[in-house]
């Protein structure tokens, strides 16, 4: 739907400057993850404001941020998404709600990794497969298509007992920049003990500033919206 809804709007009709966003004539050559940043940025820009908001989406730079040790088997298991960046939210978590991310070992450094939603609009869970390889604390995921590098820049909790919260930051350079973040947890919600805030304060602290219509929103998680049983 994202190709389509590029390749029929009247309002950006250059196939080659869509919104005022390059796209590149050697397309063959390019990295299909970067095309697929491109369109993105593309599309927002057709419906958000023009010149404007390709200068607020494509001027940042990626940040660099330390990485801290993490144990493998204890990143394992289930996590739920807690808040992920507007742009994510606009594009490939639209209308998702309950999102949780499910990774098992498959061998030394290779996992599986199963995404999950409850779909507001359609009234149904989707399930997303894909598989990642684990590189100096950073996952290069591919769900069958592009493959996507996601850093782990953060980890809270004892490791013989699982971490409780991460903190997932990803950012394309070739497509000006285009940064993601992710807040995961244990728990459907924080412990009041780890708030929101403290850990977003963390990720600036690292240098990663996000953009004013690319902040960070709340996945719904509530038990009932998700079916969860009530204790």
């Amino acid at each position: 739907m994202l190709y389509q809804s590029i390749s029929n709007s009247r309002s950006c009709e250059d196939s080659l400057v869509i919104g005022g966003v390059q796209i590149p004539n050697n397309m063959e050559r390019t990295p299909y993850h970067t095309i697929w940043l491109f369109l993105v940025v593309a599309v927002v820009v057709c419906f958000a404001g023009g010149a404007d908001a390709r200068r607020s989406l494509l001027q940042t730079t990626c940040a660099n941020p330390a990485l801290p040790n993490v144990d493998l088997p204890s990143y394992l298991g289930v996590w739920y998404e807690i808040g992920s960046t507007a742009l994510i939210k606009s594009f490939t978590e639209q209308n998702l709600a309950c999102i949780t991310a499910r990774y098992s070992l498959i061998e030394a450094n290779t996992i599986r990794v199963r995404n999950e939603g409850y779909n507001t609009s359609s009234g149904e869970f989707s399930t997303i497969l894909g598989t990642a390889t684990v590189t100096n604390r950073t996952l290069t995921v591919s769900f069958g298509g592009p493959v996507a590098d996601y850093r782990i820049i953060y980890v809270s909790g004892e490791a013989r007992e699982k971490y409780e919260t991460a903190i997932v930051y990803s950012c394309d350079g070739e497509a000006g920049g285009f940064q993601s973040l992710y807040v995961l947890s244990r728990k459907p919600q924080l412990d009041d003990d780890t708030p929101l805030p403290d850990l977003l304060t963390f990720a600036a602290s690292q240098g990663i500033t996000l953009e004013p219509n690319n902040q960070l929103v709340l996945t719904p998680q509530d038990a009932i919206t998700c079916g969860r049983n009530i204790d």
